[in-house]
C-alpha cells in the first residue's frame, strides 16, 4: 500500500480528479511491530470548504489521531502544518512531499468541481470526515462521509464501493450520481479505508505514543449558588485534566446519589490547553442535614479518587442571597406593567415557561458579582439586542463603571417562547434568569443592601405577568409584520459612568443577531436600524408607548447615574478583584524550518494584560511572524491568551515571553523558553 494515499480521502466528488504525481513511485508501507497502547484509536481527517461566491471559497482541513491534533490545511496558503515533532519521522519523506501535493491538488480540483455544477444559492458549505477506528478487541471501522450545511449529505459504503445518499433531493441525487460513474475511484477509497489507512494508522499509534498516553490528573472544586427560595445547586467543576473519559459522582452521607432529576452532568469540554473540563451539579436543601462531596475518578489517579467535600458554613447566606436576587429582578415586571396599562395593545395572554429538556443555563460562575436596581428591570424585559463582551480595566472606584442588561427571546411558535437574561456589572455576571422557571437569580451575597425589602411584596404579585406581556408584545409584532417562526430577539442595554461624571449609554433591539431598532435618549425615539416592515412597525410602535419613553429617560439621567456608584460600592471587593497571570512557554514544529514558540498566560483578573515577546532582551515588534489572540474567558471568572512567535531553531537568539498585568504592579512575569 502506498503510504500518501490516505490523504486522497479529502476528495469526495470523483471523475474530474487528477491522479497526483508522484503516485507510482512511493513505496509499501514498512511493517511495524505494533503494540498499542490498550483501547480504540482512531485517525480521522476532517475538511470544510466555504463558498462564499462564484470566485471565493475557504478551505480548512485538519488531521487528527483520537482527539490530538497532528496537523491542519493552511486555508489562505494550502500549506500544511505539523504540530507533532514525531509525525513528519514517521513516514519517509518523499511520501510526505506527495502528500502535500496531492492535497493542493485535490484543493484546486475541488473547487473547480463544486463550481462547475453549484445550482445553489451562495454561500454553502461542504464538510466532509473520514478515517478508520482500530478497536481494543482488534476489529476496524472505516467511514467516508460528507455533510452539506452541517446536514448528512452522501455516505460512503465500504462493503458495496457505493455511496448511500443522506439527503434526498437533487443535489444530493447528482452527487451520486458523480460518484457511481468514478467506479475506479470507488475502487481505491475502498482500498484506502480498509487498508491504507489502518496501516497508517498503527504507524501514527506507535510514533505517538507519548501524546496518546499522555495523563494529566483533574482539578476539582465545589461551590455552591442558589437555585429557588428553598434550594441550593451544588456545582462541582472539574477541570485541566487528559485523557477526555472520566466520572463524576455526588456522595452524600458517603454513598453515591442514584440518577435523578436533581443530578445533572454536562458534557465534556475542551479548555485551550489540550485538556478538559466537566461540570456536575445537585440540587439539595440546605437544611436537610447531610453531608456531600464531589468524587472524581480518572485513569491519571490509579486507583485512587478525587474527593471534594461541600462547606455548608455560607449555605443560609447564599439562599438569602438567590431569594433577594429573584425579588430584586422580579421588579422588572412592575414597570412593565406600568407601561403595559398605557399600551395600546394590552391585555393579558396566557404564556409561560416552556418546557425543554434542552440544557440553556446561564450560570453564575464562581464569584459573580452584582445587583439590580427595581426601576431598571423593566429594560430586562422589554429590550435586547445581541450579547456583546463588555470592555473593563483594573476595575478601581475612581474608573468607569460599566452596567449592562441582556435579554434573548426564542419565539419557537405562537405559543412557546424561550428566555435568557443576564446583567453584568463590569465583566461580572450578576443576575440571571433562569429559562426554564423564569425565576431570577441572584450570584453575589451583597444584592440585596441596594433594594428597598418594602418592594418585595409588589415584586413578586407582578413579576410573571410583566414577562407575559412583553413576551405578548413581541408576538404582535411578528404577527403584524408577518414574519415567520421560529424568531429570536436579543435587547441590550448599557450604561458607562465615566470618573469625570460624564456618562455613555446605548438601547438596542436585534432581530436574529442583527440591530433592530435603537432608542435615542434626549429626543425620545425609536429609530430602525434597518429597512424592514418589522423594524418601521417596532420603531412605531415604542415611540408611540409614552410611558415607556418618560421611563427609560428617567432610569438613565437620575436612576442609573445615583445607583450604579451604589453597585460600585457594595461590590468593591469583587470588583477590585485581582488574580495574578500563569504563563507557560513551549515550541511546536510550524514548518521543516521553523518552530512556533506559544506563550499561553491563563487564570488572570481583571482582562486587559499586555503580553509581549523579548529576542536578546530586546521587544520584537509587530511583524508576520507575531501574533497574538483575542483574551477568552476561562470558567472561573478569570481570562486567558495565548501569544505565538515563529522563529529558526538555528537562530542563535534566545526568547522570553514578558506578560504585564496590573496584578504584578510594576514587576512583570519573564518566562525563558529553554532549548
Amino acid at each position: 500500500m502506498q503510504s500518501h494515499v490516505i490523504l486522497l480521502l479529502f476528495s469526495f466528488f470523483p471523475g474530474t480528479w487528477a491522479e497526483p504525481k508522484g503516485m507510482t513511485k512511493l513505496g509499501t508501507l514498512p511493517s511495524v511491530l505494533f503494540s498499542p497502547p490498550a483501547g480504540s484509536h482512531m485517525l480521522k481527517l476532517l475538511h470544510f470548504a466555504t463558498f462564499q461566491n462564484s470566485t471565493s471559497v475557504l478551505v480548512g482541513g485538519l488531521g487528527l489521531l483520537g482527539d490530538v491534533e497532528m496537523g491542519s490545511l493552511d486555508s489562505h496558503t494550502g500549506n500544511v502544518h505539523y504540530y507533532r515533532s514525531w509525525l513528519r519521522p514517521s513516514l519517509p519523506k518523499g511520501d510526505w512531499d506527495v502528500i502535500e501535493s496531492s492535497i493542493k491538488s485535490y484543493v484546486r480540483d475541488f473547487n473547480r468541481l463544486v463550481q462547475m455544477y453549484a445550482t445553489m444559492p451562495y454561500p454553502f458549505v461542504f464538510q466532509s470526515s473520514m478515517g478508520c477506528e482500530l478497536q481494543s478487541n482488534r476489529t476496524v471501522r472505516a467511514f467516508f462521509d460528507i455533510a452539506y450545511e452541517g446536514q448528512n449529505f452522501l455516505r460512503f459504503c465500504l462493503d458495496t464501493g457505493t455511496w448511500d445518499q443522506m439527503q434526498h433531493n437533487q443535489l444530493s441525487a447528482m452527487a451520486e450520481q458523480l460518484m457511481a460513474n468514478a467506479s475506479t475511484l470507488n475502487e481505491v477509497i475502498q482500498v484506502l479505508l480498509n487498508d491504507t489507512c489502518v496501516d497508517v494508522l498503527r504507524i501514527f499509534i506507535q510514533s505517538g505514543k507519548a501524546d496518546l498516553e499522555r495523563q494529566v490528573p483533574p482539578v476539582a472544586v465545589v461551590f455552591a449558588r442558589p437555585a429557588n427560595p428553598v434550594q441550593l445547586l451544588l456545582v462541582c467543576r472539574v477541570t485541566s485534566f487528559y485523557p477526555r473519559p472520566i466520572t463524576v459522582t455526588w456522595l452524600r452521607d458517603g454513598q453515591e446519589v442514584p440518577p435523578s432529576p436533581a443530578l445533572s452532568t454536562g458534557t465534556v469540554l475542551p479548555n485551550a490547553d489540550l485538556t478538559y473540563q466537566l461540570r456536575s451539579t445537585l440540587l439539595v436543601s440546605p437544611q436537610d442535614g447531610h453531608s456531600y462531596a464531589c468524587r472524581v475518578q480518572h485513569c491519571s489517579l490509579g486507583d485512587r479518587s478525587l474527593l471534594v467535600p461541600w462547606s455548608r458554613w455560607d449555605s443560609k447566606r447564599g439562599l438569602s442571597a438567590g431569594l433577594g436576587a429573584m425579588l430584586l429582578l422580579a421588579a422588572i415586571a412592575v414597570a412593565a406593567v406600568l407601561v403595559w396599562r398605557y399600551s395600546p395593545i394590552g391585555g393579558a395572554q396566557s404564556l409561560g415557561p416552556r418546557s425543554t429538556s434542552s440544557s440553556r443555563h446561564l450560570y453564575c460562575i464562581g464569584l459573580a458579582a452584582g445587583t439590580m436596581w427595581p426601576h431598571c428591570l423593566f429594560l430586562f424585559l422589554l429590550l435586547h439586542e445581541t450579547w456583546a463582551e463588555p470592555e473593563t480595566s483594573c476595575t478601581l472606584p475612581a474608573e468607569s463603571q460599566f452596567f449592562q442588561l441582556f435579554f434573548t427571546l426564542l419565539l419557537d411558535n405562537i405559543s412557546s417562547t424561550e428566555l435568557t437574561g443576564l446583567a453584568l456589572l463590569g465583566d461580572l455576571p450578576i443576575v440571571v434568569l433562569d429559562p426554564h422557571t423564569w425565576n431570577f437569580n441572584i450570584c453575589r451575597p451583597w444584592v440585596q443592601a441596594a433594594t428597598a425589602e418594602s418592594e418585595v411584596e409588589k415584586i413578586l404579585s407582578f413579576s410573571m405577568v410583566g414577562i407575559r406581556n412583553t413576551i405578548r408584545f413581541m408576538h404582535e409584532m411578528a404577527m403584524k409584520a408577518r414574519l415567520d417562526y421560529p424568531l429570536v430577539f436579543q435587547i441590550h442595554i448599557g450604561y458607562k459612568l465615566y470618573p469625570n461624571g460624564t456618562s455613555w449609554s446605548v438601547i438596542n433591539i436585534g432581530e436574529d443577531g442583527r440591530d433592530l431598532v435603537t432608542y435615542e435618549l434626549g429626543r425620545e425615539r425609536w429609530v430602525p436600524q434597518r429597512s424592514t416592515p418589522l423594524a418601521e412597525l417596532m420603531s412605531h410602535a415604542l415611540t408611540d408607548l409614552r410611558a415607556v419613553s418618560g421611563f427609560l429617560e428617567h432610569v438613565f439621567s437620575t436612576s442609573f447615574p445615583t445607583y450604579i456608584p451604589t453597585l460600585h460600592k457594595q461590590g468593591r471587593t469583587d470588583l477590585e478583584r485581582q488574580v495574578p497571570p500563569v504563563a507557560v512557554v513551549f515550541a511546536r514544529p510550524a514548518n521543516p524550518v521553523q518552530l512556533l514558540l506559544v506563550c499561553r498566560v491563563t487564570s488572570f483578573y481583571p482582562r486587559p494584560i499586555t503580553v509581549t515577546w523579548l529576542r536578546d532582551g530586546q521587544e520584537v515588534p509587530p511583524s508576520p511572524a507575531l501574533s497574538t489572540g483575542t483574551v477568552l474567558p476561562n470558567a472561573d471568572l478569570t481570562y486567558q491568551l495565548r501569544s505565538t512567535l515563529l522563529v529558526s531553531p538555528q537562530d542563535g537568539h534566545s526568547y522570553a515571553c514578558r506578560v504585564q498585568h496590573c496584578s504584578l504592579g510594576d514587576r512583570s512575569l519573564l518566562v525563558l523558553w529553554g532549548r
